[in-house]
């Protein structure tokens, strides 16, 4: 007997009618009046009657989502976020709370949960707090600890004889001290060690006289380095006693002094046209000088004759004395360029070196390049970011004499 309607009797499963998208539905051709599906898309049971499908029920909660913000997705170590949910009538955070915001600490990145109720309906979710630390110290400086100009010797005299010519004049290949206003003469007693020349006496009758050094070839140089050891007299009455350095080259007199150095402190001491030297401004005992020329301006370097000329400017029985010993003449080359590094680790790099250095390059990265000065002292790195300053690596390095 066929029944009027269809019977379906279980107590195990249900009816499974179709489910689709909306796209899967809207692909139906020509679709039967009253067929029913269910719309994954909108969770409705839709059917389709006179020529358009129609819900027929929907799942309330279907449209109910929570929502989660922060006004700080990124905090330093031991700062404070604070979290926000919204569209829901009540709520229950991973961390047990159950307002609709909290305010969170968290010591490391981290991730929070919650879950929001309305009508029976639930929802979740989730947002995370990135947790940034201090920078750690960076790793050792790596960078020359020593600094030093270098030098190569041209010629030197010991004075352990006489090598003096004296005279009017004398050829340009030998040491030549002029006989006029008592000339410089070797002496086998004083020096450092004994040997040396110079001049002492008294009624001095504003007395001054050089010693001409034999020529040197100076070819392809830039800086020459005049060095000698001293011992001199001082008298608080003879503010004028005093050494002066000159040369001759291009065939003229140049004052081409750049620095007078005593036992590596600066003594330079400009007399304007009389050119450069040092005061006898203590009594010294075989102090070390040294006298820095700029020759890179001249043409012809092949014979430079350098001078030594110190003077007495007073009349008095007070005995003048001065005497020098190994002298020497070298070449003299600049080495004070530097660069130092860490490891970079993604941070920032503050950089800061002794007084006087310059850093050319570099600041804020782990490379830098420097020019340093006379002055030893630490070379100092920083890292830090958005949190601050992390802690501080450095480097002692030396400055030769």
């Amino acid at each position: 007997m066929l029944l009027p309607y269809l019977d379906i009797k279980s107590t195990t499963g249900g009816l499974l009618i179709p489910r689709m998208t909306t796209t899967q539905r809207d692909a139906i051709s020509s679709p039967a009046q009253s067929l029913l599906i269910f719309n994954t898309t909108t969770t409705c049971f839709e059917t389709f009657v006179n020529g358009q499908w129609k819900p027929l029920w929907c799942d309330p909660c279907s449209i109910f989502n929570i929502t989660v913000s922060t006004n700080l997705d990124t905090i330093c170590e031991g700062d404070s976020a604070i979290l926000s949910a919204s569209s829901a009538n009540s709520y229950l955070w991973s961390t047990g709370d159950t307002n609709n915001f909290i305010l969170v600490s968290p010591s490391a990145t981290s991730i929070y949960y919650v879950s929001g109720t309305n009508n029976g309906c639930i929802d979740e979710d989730s947002i995370q707090i990135y947790v940034n630390t201090l920078p750690s110290q960076p790793s050792n400086i790596n960078g020359p600890t020593v600094l030093c100009n270098s030098y190569s010797i041209i010629s030197t005299e010991e004075f352990n004889s006489d090598v003096l010519v004296h005279g009017t004049s004398a050829p340009t290949t030998v040491w030549f001290a002029p006989s006029y206003n008592t000339p410089i003469s070797y002496n086998s007693i004083n020096g450092c060690p004994p040997g040396s020349i110079g001049y002492s006496g008294s009624w001095n009758n504003y007395w001054g006289n050089f010693v001409r050094l034999p020529e040197l070839n100076c070819n392809s140089l830039d800086t020459i380095s005049l060095s000698f050891d001293v011992s001199h007299s001082y008298f608080d009455t003879h503010p004028n006693d005093w050494c002066r350095f000159y040369m001759w080259a291009d065939n003229a007199y140049k004052h081409n002094v750049i620095s007078v150095k005593i036992d590596n402190v600066d003594h330079t001491y400009d007399a304007g046209v009389n050119g450069k030297g040092f005061k006898f401004s203590e009594e010294r005992s075989c102090a070390h000088v040294e006298v820095l020329f700029d020759i890179s301006n001249i043409v012809n370097k092949s014979n430079i004759l350098f001078y030594i000329e110190p003077s007495c400017g007073y009349n008095d029985s007070k005995t003048f004395y001065v005497w020098f010993d190994n002298i020497s003449v070298s070449s003299y080359t600049v080495n004070n360029n530097a660069v130092y590094s860490v490891t970079d680790e993604g941070f920032i790099y503050n950089w800061s070196v002794p007084t006087g250095w310059i850093i050319n390059s570099g600041q804020n990265t782990n490379v830098i390049n420097v020019t340093a000065n006379n002055n030893s002292g630490f070379v100092t790195v920083t890292p830090y970011n958005d949190c601050g300053d992390g802690p501080s690596s450095n480097i002692y390095v030396e400055i030769c004499p």
